[in-house]
């Protein structure tokens, strides 16, 4: 992996921790980091699993189809990182 897409992960990862630590975990004295498990552990329901697709989206200007929500790419911040930069133009499709 090159530096720039280090890099790159890096913001992706922080931006996603973001969201997950002010958005959908408000309030709670829980916190996430790129390798909790998100969905194992209970710390995304399905509709915060609905809403993280939906900010992933919506930040990122991708779609991300619906049979691509599993517990492979959405298991921890930064496996779904992994996943979104291999939707990214120029780095292949996501398997």
């Amino acid at each position: 992996m090159t530096l720039e897409l280090t890099e790159a992960k890096a913001r992706l990862s922080k931006l996603l921790t973001d969201f997950i630590n002010d958005d959908l975990l408000a309030g709670q004295d829980e916190t996430v980091t790129d390798d909790t498990e998100l969905l194992m552990d209970g710390i995304i329901d399905s509709l915060g699993v609905m809403r993280l697709v939906a900010f992933v989206e919506s930040a990122c200007g991708l779609t991300v189809p619906p049979e691509d929500v599993t517990i492979d790419r959405f298991g921890s911040v930064a496996m779904l990182a992994d996943y979104v930069q291999s939707l990214q133009p120029g780095e292949g499709a996501a398997g």
